[in-house]
C-alpha cells in the first residue's frame, strides 16, 4: 500500500542517516586530534607498545578516543533503534487504520448490496403475486380442472403405492416367517445332535466301565 511504501522509505532514510552520522564520527575520531597519523595506524611491537616513539600519553589518548567513539556509536545505535521503533509503530498504526477503513467500506458495501437484493426480491415477489392473481382471475376454471386432475393422479399413485407397500410387507413377513422356521429347524437339529452326542458319550462310558471277560 501507499502507507507501507511511505513508512518503509522513512525507515530506510533513518537507517541511512544513522550510517552517515557514524561515518562522520569516524572521520572526527581519526582527524579531530590534529595529528597527521592516527596512533591506531602506527605499528606496534610484540609487547603491545606502539612503535615510532608513541608515548603512554598517546596510548591513553587513543584509548580515550576509542572509548568516546564506542560511546557515540552506542548512543547512535540506540537513537536509530528508537527511530526504527517509532517508524514501525507508525506503520502498524497506518495498517490498522487502513484495515479498519477497509472493513467499514466492506460493511457499507455489503449493507448496500443487501438492501438492493432485498428491494429486488420484494419487487420480484410483488410482480410474481400480481401475475398469479391475473392468471387465476383469467383462468380460474382451467386451474380448478388442472387441480382436480392432479388430485386424481395423486390418488391413483397413492393407491398404487399402497398396493406395492402391502406386497412388500407380505413378502417381508413371509421371509421373516421362513427365517424363523429355518432358525427353529436349526435349533432342533442342534439339540438332536447334542442329544445324540451325549448318548454316545454315555454308551462309551458304560462300555469302558463294564468288566472285561475272563480268559478261559
Amino acid at each position: 500500500t501507499k502507507s507501507t511504501s511511505r513508512f518503509g522509505s522513512r525507515i530506510a532514510d533513518a537507517l541511512s542517516e544513522s550510517e552517515g552520522n557514524e561515518e562522520d564520527d569516524d572521520l572526527e575520531a581519526s582527524h579531530g586530534s590534529g595529528r597527521r597519523d592516527s596512533p591506531s595506524r602506527l605499528p606496534k611491537s610484540a609487547s603491545g607498545k606502539a612503535l615510532g616513539g608513541t608515548s603512554a600519553a598517546d596510548a591513553a589518548l587513543l584509548d580515550e578516543q576509542r572509548q568516546a567513539a564506542e560511546d557515540k556509536h552506542r548512543r547512535e545505535m540506540e537513537r536509530m533503534a528508537l527511530r526504527h521503533k517509532a517508524a514501525m509503530r507508525d506503520l502498524r498504526d497506518a495498517h490498522v487504520a487502513e484495515e479498519e477503513e477497509a472493513k467499514r467500506a466492506h460493511e457499507r458495501a455489503m449493507g448496500d448490496l443487501a438492501r438492493r437484493n432485498k428491494a429486488a426480491r420484494q419487487e420480484a415477489e410483488r410482480k410474481h403475486a400480481d401475475e398469479l392473481e391475473d392468471l387465476e382471475r383469467e383462468h380460474a376454471d382451467a386451474v380448478a380442472a388442472k387441480r382436480r386432475s392432479h388430485e386424481r393422479d395423486m390418488a391413483a399413485k397413492r393407491r398404487e403405492w399402497d398396493a406395492e407397500e402391502a406386497k412388500a410387507t407380505e413378502a417381508r413377513e413371509g421371509l421373516q416367517a421362513e427365517a424363523e422356521r429355518a432358525a427353529r429347524a436349526a435349533r432342533e437339529a442342534k439339540e438332536e445332535a447334542e442329544a445324540a452326542e451325549a448318548e454316545a458319550r454315555r454308551a462309551k462310558a458304560a462300555a469302558e466301565a463294564a468288566p472285561e471277560p475272563e480268559a478261559e
